[in-house]
């Protein structure tokens, strides 16, 4: 999910806006204790739809879940402060884009560059956890799950399985307590199966590009004064697919398999008349850890200038006509190859 969010600070400047990305792909809450926080801190007026932009994926649990984040950030108010009266939630519209149109948060609009590029890399990084000793960890989850488990998405969704069934408070299967159960290599490679989906520069232009100058265009606007509405936040409710394609689009090089409620946080400060930005990754939703994402090409260590940031994410802005051609046509400009990591 995305958000940017304005307040006041004194002295030490103002803290314009700043956005999150989240992944909240349940319709459980467990954003809603920090929005409470967010609200006791961000909400010093009534709230307006034109405070905030609320994007979402057209699944029926990421829209849900946007409308819990709002309840927990948005908390309902007396009609004309009159505490005898009813109480009325604030009426905040979900945008939702169609799925064969969504080139922002689910990457489902066709896009043939990108669908080749990504199962080369797949292919790519699967031979390589092979070539690392890690075949027997597909022939291990086929004899004991029953299915052909043969790919990084594989592996990932029996991981992803046994999670929901631990949460759930099911007991694991036998043949996950074994001491031959290959727990290590079994997370590993179903983190992999998150990094290939922007593993590429041809896969970071195209998956994470449009959300990114999105991003940069509405940061932009801000400092000039032309966003309009004049947004305090613009949140995009998304999966765990779309927190790992824009966290590794901005450079991030660690493994990374999103848990429910992670999210990234775009922050925009101004501070002596300077715009600056901040970008945090939130590893989960049921913790408050916040990991800052550092950028080596800013002069200052845990933030960048505006103008800097949009320097550094140059090459990844692109207008849907841009997308459109470089999906069908090929890439302009740019190396068709794989980061050299």
């Amino acid at each position: 999910m995305s958000m940017i969010r304005t307040n006041q600070r004194k002295n030490t400047g103002r803290r314009d806006s700043g956005t999150c990305l989240n992944e909240e792909d349940n319709a459980n809450t467990p954003w809603a204790s920090s929005c409470v926080v967010a609200t006791q801190t961000y909400s010093q007026r009534p709230i307006t739809y034109h405070d905030i932009n609320v994007t979402s994926s057209d699944k029926d649990r990421t829209i849900s879940s946007a409308q819990c984040v709002l309840a927990g950030l948005y908390l309902p108010q007396p009609y004309d402060h009159d505490r005898d009266s009813d109480i009325a939630a604030p009426v905040i519209p979900v945008h939702v884009i169609n799925k064969n149109n969504d080139v922002w948060i689910m990457f489902k609009k066709n896009c043939p560059r990108y669908a080749k590029e990504l199962d080369n890399v797949r292919e790519l990084k699967y031979n390589e956890t092979v070539s690392q000793g890690m075949g027997p960890v597909y022939d291990y989850l086929t004899k004991y799950t029953g299915q052909n488990i043969n790919t990084l998405s594989n592996v990932n969704r029996v991981l992803t399985a046994l999670l929901i069934q631990r949460e759930q408070g099911y007991p694991p299967p036998a043949w996950t307590q074994s001491p031959q159960y290959p727990l290590q290599q079994i997370e590993y490679i179903g983190a992999l199966s998150f990094y290939v989906r922007a593993y590429s520069k041809v896969q970071q232009r195209l998956a994470g590009g449009p959300l990114v100058t999105k991003i940069i265009d509405s940061m932009l606007d801000k400092r000039n004064g032309s966003l309009s509405p004049d947004y305090k936040m613009m949140l995009f409710s998304g999966h765990d697919t779309t927190v790992s394609i824009i966290l590794h689009t901005l450079g991030y090089d660690k493994l990374v398999k999103p848990d429910f409620g992670s999210s990234i946080l775009f922050e925009l400060h101004c501070i002596n008349n300077q715009f600056y930005v901040k970008v945090f990754f939130k590893p989960s939703g049921f913790s408050n850890q916040m990991i800052p994402v550092r950028f080596p090409e800013c002069h200052l260590a845990t933030m960048c200038t505006l103008d800097e940031f949009k320097k550094t994410h140059e090459h990844l802005r692109i207008s849907i006509d841009q997308w459109i051609h470089e999906c069908r046509d090929g890439l302009t400009g740019i190396n068709n190859g794989y980061v050299k990591k």
